[in-house]
């Protein structure tokens, strides 16, 4: 014979049962809210992130357009300075000029008095920009740069590299133009060299030319591995 359940007993298992769905209900609803929260707040913060960024392109932007303009700038400025060191070493070929001066004689005739006037020598390497990267216990960097400042060339701290970088001995410029002037400071480099009574071969010491746009007329590299 089955026994019949109690009713009391019934009841306290629906209650039961009720109250645990509404501490699953309240969970799930804190569980939800904590979701709606966070995704709000990473709203907030993906928009603020859109602001500092669209900030950042604009300053960027600002930036470039200066950049551009002194580029544009230092480009003229190497090309006025190209055109005066050409007109400076022409001069360099007469050792004096002869200047006409009129003067009144005591008969009130005008003649022309002849006056010599020293040249200066242009310095060889006036207003180029000159890079040297050596070992460091390299024995003719110093000596060679002295030389190409003494020569008008402008020539910063020679940067000294490390073993694991390897490179060649070389002298590189960046434009055609510059490729004389890249042959001229060989000719220098490989007369000390041999002052120097070094073993460096001249086979040893290419010129090369490494076309970059940005970089400007006049600037140049000398890599001395030894």
């Amino acid at each position: 014979m089955i026994a019949k359940q109690e009713p009391d007993s019934t009841r306290e298992d629906f209650i039961a049962q009720i109250t645990a769905l509404k501490k699953q209900s309240v969970f799930a609803l804190l569980l939800a809210l904590v979701l709606i929260i966070t995704t709000v707040y990473l709203l907030i913060l993906l928009d603020q992130r859109k602001t500092e960024l669209a900030a950042s392109e604009t300053t960027l932007i600002a930036k470039n357009a200066e950049l551009s303009t002194m580029s544009d700038s230092v480009q003229k400025m190497n090309k006025q300075m190209e055109t005066w060191r050409q007109l400076q070493m022409q001069t360099e070929k007469n050792e004096r000029v002869r200047t006409a001066s009129p003067i009144r004689t005591a008969d009130g005739f005008i003649v022309a008095a002849h006056i010599d006037a020293k040249v200066v020598r242009a310095k060889r390497f006036f207003g180029y920009i000159i890079y040297i990267q050596d070992r460091r216990k390299s024995a003719i960097s110093d000596t060679l740069r002295s030389i190409l400042t003494l020569e008008g060339a402008i020539t910063p701290a020679i940067q000294h590299i490390g073993s694991a970088m390897k490179f060649k001995n070389s002298v590189k410029y960046f434009h055609d133009s510059d490729k004389g002037a890249a042959e001229d400071i060989l000719s220098l480099l490989l007369n000390l060299i041999k002052e120097r009574n070094l073993s460096l071969a001249e086979k040893n010491l290419p010129v090369i030319i490494r076309a970059k746009g940005k970089v400007p007329v006049g600037q140049f590299e000398i890599w001395i591995d030894n």
